[in-house]
């Protein structure tokens, strides 16, 4: 039982260091966001779709999904692009509800590109509810507890 225990620790900690340099990766591409130039777009769709459990007497849903699409021209190209925000997806209601109180189909929009690659576009730098470094430490936890099954909890310390 013992080494199963530092395999599946092993594995949690591998994953936390790759999440971890994911979420380094990310806040990276948001600080070199921040200085991008803007085009002029147009979201062309945006729709919220509730997921999982209904909130208890409400009809609203605990989670969203966002799907978004918009098109924007840079030195008389157009191109299309689907990504909101860098990172994982905005899927908590209250940053679904905030994304869309900012945001409506059909409207211009300001998207900030990429000017060494222009289809590199994203419509938000900044995630709504401010919370950019949720891969870093989501993998930080990962660590922790992949650190505390392997050593601890029938694992490394019991061998010794």
């Amino acid at each position: 039982m013992i080494l199963p225990n530092i395999l599946v620790g092993l594995a949690m900690v591998g994953g936390g260091g790759y999440l971890m340099f994911l979420g380094t990766k990310i806040k990276k591409k948001i600080e070199a966001a921040r200085l991008w130039p803007k085009a002029n777009g147009k979201l062309t769709k945006l729709k919220r779709i509730g997921q999982g459990p209904k909130v208890v007497g409400t009809d609203d849903y605990r989670q969203y999904m966002l799907r978004v699409s918009y098109e924007y021209e840079v030195q008389g190209e157009t191109y299309t692009n689907d990504r909101p925000v860098f990172g994982s997806e905005i899927e908590v209601k209250a940053e679904v509800d905030e994304f869309c109180h900012q945001f409506t189909e059909g409207k211009d929009v300001k998207v900030p590109y990429n000017p060494e690659d222009p289809q590199d576009s994203v419509l938000l730098v900044e995630r709504p509810g401010g919370k950019q470094s949720r891969e870093y430490y989501f993998g930080m936890l990962l660590i922790i507890f992949g650190l505390m099954v392997g050593i601890g909890g029938g694992g490394l310390l019991e061998y010794l």
